[in-house]
């Protein structure tokens, strides 16, 4: 068990209207600091910010890589969520995450962010 955070491209409902389709387009085990900055940009209680999706636009990536830049984006505690993490370690997978977040948006897509924990 852990923390597992996802970007998503949104698919849509299947035909049966239930079940939801969607593409995985970066993983990362434990990144509990952007997990963390996106439980706080969702504004639902850390308890709870669990399998909920999180949509993001242009100005939502601009907003982690600012806070990032600034060093903002913190370790996260969590009982599932991992050990503190380096600021090298938080920079390196934020901006790889932003990048294939520019990148789906920039082809058009709808994409959120997701965790399981």
């Amino acid at each position: 068990m852990g923390l597992d955070c996802y970007l998503q491209k949104d698919l849509g409902l299947e035909d049966d209207g239930r079940t939801w389709k969607s593409e995985e387009l970066w993983y990362g085990r434990k990144t509990n600091a952007l997990h963390g900055w996106m439980q706080r940009r969702s504004g639902i209680d850390a308890g709870d910010f669990n399998c909920e999706r999180l949509y993001l636009d242009a100005q939502a990536l601009d907003d982690l890589e600012k806070d990032c830049a600034l060093g903002s984006v913190l370790p996260t505690n969590g009982f599932f969520f991992g050990s503190p993490e380096e600021r090298e370690y938080i920079q390196g997978y934020t901006e790889e995450f932003i990048k294939t977040g520019r990148e789906a948006l920039a082809a058009g897509d709808k994409i959120y962010y997701f965790s399981w924990w």
